[in-house]
């Protein structure tokens, strides 16, 4: 298909119309679409039954519907015919507006917007000036003024108000009657939706009350709210207490936010079945374990964090300390020995802190100086050169 037949099928135009060429400027972001009719063609006019022949034509543009976001216009080449009386009239297109310049599409467009916003904000939306859309509002206003039938209003209800700044008003009249209907009928479809609202209403709770009634012997193989813990009534405190710590343990070292609901159940034994109803739900009741943790939930709330919750420095101090205490246990046992200092450990400064600490455990005193033959006391030996 060719763009001027596909443009034909898109515009309605039909014999003896046809689109005789379309032309894309994109530097001014337009489409002009040039519509003509065959040679030889015979139009009607209204002022004169039947068809007559053309005597000439104009070339009119009629501004369109977007073509996407680029503006759309029609360049067509008008007849004028000569009526029997001798008399020219120029033909109306099927498509051209009630004022001159646009469509009936365009102008249509133009009206549903004046509905929504003022004229300012259509003119800025469709790339026109005010007085052009004002000019297509009024136009068509005249029209329905002129059509309107006003032979069966009784009642008139008359009332004025401020159009704009200053003493310019607008008279209002309205048909008091088809006001007075409308309004009861408006009132009558509002009443019937809150009552409709209410019956279903209605229908919900009496289902819920029909549903709170029913027996809940429950199989064992029915759904349960996972998060529900259902415990045997006999279980203590103690205990309850200590599965809510086990449960912010596995929190912490999993870094999220746990929670259980523990629910004891008076009179029910593990392997029954409960069923509170509505947003509790229902689960089974599990066996507890019979551990003593009387002294774990007796230390007021001090209960050491899990490993995994100490920090990577602190568990190098630790791990530091504990080397520390190896070495010194080695150093009681050895006699202080240089050569069981370990390995990297015989530097100067290191070596003579190392044996100010042993002296001190044997409860003697140390002397240094800057040469290398430090002496060191201990108590019942006698001076000890290293």
């Amino acid at each position: 298909m060719q763009s001027e037949q596909l443009f034909e099928v898109a515009l309605g135009v039909t014999s003896p119309w046809y689109v005789r060429e379309s032309r894309f400027n994109a530097e001014a972001r337009n489409l002009t679409i040039q519509v003509d009719f065959h040679a030889g063609s015979r139009f009607g006019h209204p002022d004169a039954p039947g068809e007559h022949p053309v005597h000439d034509t104009q070339t009119k543009r009629y501004r369109h519907l977007n073509f996407f976001q680029h503006e759309c216009f029609l360049e067509v080449r008008v007849p004028r015919v000569k009526l029997p009386d001798g008399s020219v009239r120029l033909i109306e297109p099927p498509w051209a507006g009630k004022l001159s310049g646009f469509t009936l599409l365009f102008e249509a467009l133009v009206l549903c917007l004046c509905r929504e916003m003022p004229f300012a904000a259509v003119a800025r939306l469709v790339g026109e000036s005010w007085h052009r859309v004002a000019a297509i509002a009024e136009r068509y206003v005249e029209l329905a003024l002129a059509q309107a039938d006003y032979s069966a209003v009784r009642e008139l209800a008359i009332d004025e108000t401020s159009k704009a700044r200053g003493h310019d008003y607008v008279t209002i009249a309205a048909d008091a009657e088809r006001r007075a209907r409308e309004r009861a009928a408006a009132e009558e479809a509002a009443r019937e939706q809150v009552a409709e609202a209410a019956r279903r209403v209605q229908a919900k709770v009496e289902a819920r009350r029909a549903a709170a009634q029913r027996p809940r012997l429950l199989p064992k193989t029915h759904p349960f709210e996972p998060d529900m813990i259902a415990l045997p009534g006999e279980t203590s405190a103690d205990t309850i207490s200590a599965i809510i710590a086990d449960e912010a343990a596995i929190g912490i070292i999993n870094h999220k936010t746990t929670a259980a609901r523990l629910i004891p159940v008076p009179g029910a034994v593990p392997g029954d079945w409960v069923d509170w109803g509505g947003l509790l739900g229902r689960a089974p009741v599990i066996e507890v374990r019979d551990r003593a943790t009387v002294g774990v939930i007796q230390r007021a709330g001090h209960m050491p964090p899990p490993l995994r919750a100490l920090g990577a420095r602190t568990r190098r101090v630790l791990c530091r300390h504990s080397r520390h205490h190896r070495r010194r246990a080695a150093y009681e046992r050895r006699g202080f020995r240089r050569r069981d200092l370990g390995p990297g450990l015989g530097h100067r400064r290191t070596h003579r802190c190392r044996r100010r600490g042993q002296a001190l455990l044997m409860g003697g005193t140390f002397q240094s100086s800057t040469r290398t033959d430090t002496t060191l006391e201990t108590p019942g030996s006698s001076m000890v050169t290293p």
